[in-house]
């Protein structure tokens, strides 16, 4: 408890530890595996601390609506020593929620080189500022790849390694019809294996459409 106003004081070390830990939890996972995002712990962090400021400023008799004179200080040493306290925490807390999102702002980069759209899974634990960004994303790349004047003409997503051959041997994951490709049309059954040229099928495997097969191994 704070000595002055009876405040926890583990509620706003609370909101660090839980920023931590989901830093920590971001940092270890996969991008097409990202956990649902901190929106409640991250508001709250930030309501805290905005609560404890204008508790402070009414406990000193001044607006808690303005942001005051610094130079009008008059509380104790051990008040002092309390908001320092208090303002070191705020600082981490912002550091560790900053941190937060720009982790899982470059998860979503990284998802767009590896999936055209969002999986399900990964879609129901992103925000929708989250989803609005990967949209954002996906268009600028797409306008960076494309033909033109403005873009390069080339598909950046795909292996930069050279394939010791040129088809590639997938699984149908589900019926998509019937597909023209440079070798002849194939139809898309749920199941079938078939070998296509590898640079036509990558846009399938990233939509979802068709899976790497490498014997017993799944690429």
């Amino acid at each position: 408890m704070s000595p002055q106003s009876g405040t926890p004081l583990l509620h706003l070390y609370w909101s660090k530890s839980r920023s931590h830990y989901g830093l920590h939890d971001l940092s270890s996972c996969f991008c097409w595996h990202l956990p649902s995002a901190l929106t409640y712990a991250n508001t709250l962090g930030c309501s805290e601390a905005r609560e404890r400021y204008r508790q402070r400023r009414i406990e000193e008799g001044l607006d808690p609506d303005d942001g005051g004179n610094p130079n009008a200080w008059r509380g104790t040493d051990a008040e002092a020593s309390e908001l320092m306290v208090y303002h070191t925490a705020i600082l981490r807390n912002k550091q560790l929620l900053f941190n937060y999102v720009k982790l899982r702002e470059e998860k979503i980069q990284g998802l767009r080189w590896t999936h055209r759209a969002l999986p399900a899974h990964v879609r129901a634990n992103l925000s929708p500022a989250e989803q609005q960004y990967f949209r954002g994303y996906d268009q600028l790349l797409n306008k960076y790849m494309r033909s033109g004047r403005l873009g390069v003409g080339l598909d950046l997503t795909v292996d930069p390694t050279p394939p010791d051959d040129p088809y590639v041997q997938v699984t149908v994951l589900r019926d998509y019809g019937e597909v023209l490709f440079t070798s002849g049309k194939v139809l898309l059954e749920r199941g079938k294996r078939y070998w296509l040229p590898g640079d036509e099928a990558h846009p399938l495997v990233m939509d979802g459409v068709l899976e790497y097969f490498l014997g017993d191994e799944k690429k």
